[in-house]
């Protein structure tokens, strides 16, 4: 149970960084498939060899670097910015399969108890963080970016820093995640190591039908992310048991 529960911050921080995008800019963002994936990968080859330090601060660097490729690539071709989040993450995620290839089986075997404590101190900072984008002078500014039209005379930040902004924001989230994923013993995230951004959304989603279905009205972001997860980790940790998969 404990392997579950590990699970857990893992899927809420994914969960923020799937929607903070949308939430902010109006538009879905990729990119954060390829920020988790590399993240993971470099967190552990680096953990798994005796440089826990390095291995979480290169993890969180490089986090970053899926969100700007795309705003690149945006910048550069005029294409939607959510196509071009979605080709860097394919790359990304290439990429991150070499650097697992390179690490022996991916995984540092950290206690949950430890996983547990690491992931809701991240949670914490991290709240605090999306809390600030949202509800900040320049959150409004990032949203009447993604709004536009009569909403433009709000625009206190430009339309790319607006960008960046959020896809760093997304990165950063995805990249906590990937940590925790890399250092969660074997039976917890270590069941889905792709397909992380919908996982986000889904959790994101069940938490806020989930609060709707309650008569909890004006559930935050956070919330919704924290209670969609917990139901999406009981709900495939059901699963699994009902297949005889959990040791």
């Amino acid at each position: 149970m404990r392997e579950i529960v590990a699970m857990f911050p893992a899927v809420a921080l994914i969960a923020l960084a799937a929607t903070v995008s949308p939430r902010l800019l109006g538009m879905p963002d990729p990119s954060v498939e390829g920020a988790f994936a590399l993240a993971a990968a470099v967190s552990s080859l680096l953990i798994g060899r005796d440089a826990p330090a390095r291995g979480l601060v290169g993890a969180l660097v490089v986090s970053f670097a899926p969100g700007l490729a795309a705003w690149l690539i945006h910048s550069a071709s005029k294409r939607a910015l959510w196509l071009c989040g979605g080709m860097v993450s394919a790359v990304c995620l290439i990429a991150a399969r070499g650097v697992w290839a390179i690490g022996s089986d991916g995984r540092v075997g950290v206690e949950p108890s430890v996983v547990i404590a690491v992931g809701c101190a991240m949670m914490v900072v991290m709240s605090a963080i999306w809390i600030w984008l949202a509800r900040s002078r320049m959150g409004l500014g990032i949203r009447a970016v993604g709004l536009g039209g009569d909403m433009a005379r709000y625009q206190i930040v430009p339309a790319s820093a607006a960008k960046i902004v959020v896809l760093a924001a997304g990165g950063l989230f995805a990249g906590a995640a990937g940590v925790l994923y890399a250092i969660a013993p074997n039976g917890s995230a270590a069941a889905a190591p792709s397909g992380m951004w919908v996982v986000g959304l889904a959790a994101s989603g069940i938490g806020r039908v989930a609060g709707r279905f309650v008569k909890t009205a004006g559930l935050t972001d956070v919330v919704s992310a924290v209670v969609g997860s917990a139901l999406w980790c009981a709900l495939d940790a059901g699963v699994r048991a009902a297949f005889g998969r959990l040791a």
